[in-house]
C-alpha cells in the first residue's frame, strides 16, 4: 500500500518514466551459462529506478532472469522475472514490482542471471547519458566487479535503465 502511495505521489509531482539508453540494438550471440551479467552506475540526482531492458533473441524465446540491485553489500531488490523475446534486436522492457530509491552520487550495481538459450548483446555502450525532459539528470556507467560474463561499459546485456525523477522528497 505504501508503494502505491509513493507511486501516486511521484506521478503527481510530474515525474515521468525516463528511459536512459546506454546501448541500442543488440547483435551477435551472448552465452550466459548461469554467469552474472552486471553493470554499475551513479546518478547526479535522487531518482527511483523502476526497471531495466534486456536483449532477447531473434525469435520468440522465453527467458527467466534473476535481477538484483545492489549498493555496496546491501541488496535493495531481488526479483525473478520471465520475459519473452520480441523477435527483434530491440531490447525488452522489464519493470520492477516496486521502485528502488537511488541516492545521488552513490555507486549501484545491477546484476542479472539469465536462464535459457543465448541472447543478443549490446555494443558501443555510452559511459555518460543525460535524461531528457524538464528536470534533467545524468547517469554515469562503470564496469561492475560483479560481472562474470565479459560485460562492461562498452558491451553487455543491460542496455536501458528506467527511472522516475529527479525526486525532491
Amino acid at each position: 500500500m505504501l508503494q502505491i502511495i509513493k507511486n501516486l505521489r511521484d506521478d503527481a509531482l510530474g515525474n515521468e518514466l525516463c528511459e536512459i539508453r546506454r546501448m541500442d540494438q543488440g547483435s551477435s550471440q551472448w552465452s550466459h551459462l548461469g554467469l552474472v551479467n552486471a553493470v554499475a552506475f551513479e546518478v547526479d540526482a535522487k531518482v527511483s529506478l523502476r526497471g531495466i531492458s534486456m536483449y532477447g533473441a531473434l525469435d520468440a524465446s522465453i527467458f527467466q532472469v534473476q535481477i538484483k540491485v545492489i549498493c555496496k553489500d546491501d541488496c535493495l531488490i531481488e526479483e525473478s522475472k520471465e520475459f519473452s523475446s520480441n523477435g527483434s534486436s530491440n531490447p525488452v522492457k522489464i519493470t520492477f514490482s516496486k521502485g528502488v530509491m537511488i541516492q545521488k552520487n552513490k555507486r549501484y550495481d545491477i546484476t542479472t542471471v539469465i536462464t535459457g538459450r543465448s541472447t543478443l548483446y549490446g555494443t558501443n555502450g555510452k559511459k555518460d547519458v543525460q535524461s531528457t525532459g524538464a528536470k534533467e539528470f545524468n547517469v554515469t556507467f562503470f564496469a561492475s566487479s560483479l560481472d562474470k560474463n565479459g560485460g562492461g561499459t562498452d558491451r553487455g546485456q543491460i542496455p536501458i535503465l528506467y527511472f522516475k525523477g529527479p525526486l525532491t522528497i
